[in-house]
């Protein structure tokens, strides 16, 4: 009698144990699941980055203004929220935004070439086609986008 009792409390306590351990995995696993969950959702908000410029949502190109002012056309079929690039084969002195900018935060680095053109309200550039800035430049050698990113 003694044995069996004793088999039957050995039983129970390791039953026990092991649902506890259980148990603790499940409450150290579930904060994780729901948090994974949280940053998914959080990812899926963010902004899509538009990596080529001849994207079917949206195209970036230069064209030859006046004198040595290279406009940027951006068309777009998306609203989008920012525009990034690097301008190699020209140097850069000034840029100023159009119409179609005009509510968008908009800077350029002269050594680098880099041009960053974004909202910072949650403003777009609207679906169409048209120029987003005009570059004002020292000289024109052989202007064209590289490293093209925008934001929808």
């Amino acid at each position: 009698m003694r044995i069996l009792f004793s088999i039957t409390m050995a039983t129970l306590l390791l039953l026990c144990g092991s649902a506890c351990d259980r148990a603790q995995d499940q409450s150290r696993t579930a904060p994780v699941e729901e948090s994974q969950k949280k940053v998914e959702k959080t990812i899926s908000k963010k902004p899509a980055m538009i990596e080529a410029a001849g994207s079917e949502e949206a195209t970036l190109k230069t064209v030859l203004l006046q004198g040595n002012t290279l406009g940027i056309e951006l068309t777009n079929s998306i609203p989008i929220r920012g525009v990034q690039f690097t301008l190699e084969g020209a140097r850069m002195n000034e840029m100023r935004t159009t119409s179609r900018s005009q509510n968008l935060l908009a800077d350029f680095n002269r050594e680098s070439g880099k041009v960053v053109i974004l909202s910072t309200s949650g403003d777009a550039i609207p679906p169409g086609s048209g120029l987003v800035a005009e570059l004002v430049c020292d000289t024109i050698d052989s202007a064209r986008l590289s490293e093209i990113k925008m934001v929808k």
